[in-house]
């Protein structure tokens, strides 16, 4: 007898979320919450509590906030049932104006009639889903690390208002590209010093400045570049 996932057809999936079709954080099951290795972080781009289930689900949303295209996601946007089991897509997100949904998995243990079941699914919702190899995540620690220091600094900056300072530094980041951490912020005492890195980050998250974060940690020797 043929598995049940090798019939599985778009007209076979059910939305079980209570947001229908439209996207929205599912509530984690108990069981997953503990047997899952499960990280907890607010985000800029998700402003609230998320709960992700995996280490590369959590590195791939500080990727997200890296990317200034992406304007904003939902983790586990959808409960649908597929088949006999309930599946929980990893990631909602919009990225230069298209609507994407994306799993978080290794491609060799993600069954194809499923993924050609929900793929198609979600085409005829408009969006494009997407089957993310954990491994392509992984190998983007380093930059993913950083962002998630920026993330945590930002998140707890969000009173601050940083305008004129922004323009500022990216006027001498604009001046003196290769400027370093250090240089940009030497002179200021403890709360400038503050302001000024909160404006920095701040740009960074906009993509009015760069950074080399791929392969080293975010110190005071990081050099800043503006963005062409």
């Amino acid at each position: 007898m043929n598995s049940p996932v090798r019939r599985l057809t778009p007209a076979t999936l059910r939305v079980k979320s209570r947001s229908g079709t439209a996207p929205a954080e599912q509530a984690t099951e108990k069981w997953l919450r503990t047997d899952a290795d499960t990280y907890y972080q607010v985000c800029l781009k998700y402003p609230r509590l998320a709960l992700f289930h995996s280490y590369p689900e959590f590195l791939h949303a500080c990727l997200l906030e890296a990317d200034p295209q992406v304007t904003c996601f939902i983790p586990q946007p959808y409960r649908l049932q597929v088949g006999k089991k309930t599946y929980y897509p990893d990631c909602y997100l919009v990225r230069g104006g298209e609507r994407l949904v994306r799993e978080i998995h290794n491609p060799a243990t993600f069954p194809e009639a499923k993924l050609l079941a929900v793929s198609e699914f979600f085409r005829r919702q408009g969006i494009t889903f997407e089957l993310i190899d954990n491994a392509t995540v992984l190998a983007e620690e380093i930059r993913a690390r950083n962002w998630l220091d920026i993330i945590q600094w930002l998140c707890s900056a969000t009173g601050w208002d940083t305008a004129r300072v922004e323009e500022d530094l990216y006027d001498r980041i604009t001046a003196e590209p290769g400027v370093i951490l250090h240089d940009l912020v030497k002179e200021a005492d403890p709360m400038r010093g503050h302001m000024l890195r909160t404006a920095l980050y701040r740009l960074l998250h906009q993509g009015r400045v760069r950074a080399g974060l791929d392969h080293a940690p975010l110190d005071v020797d990081t050099a800043f570049l503006p963005c062409p």
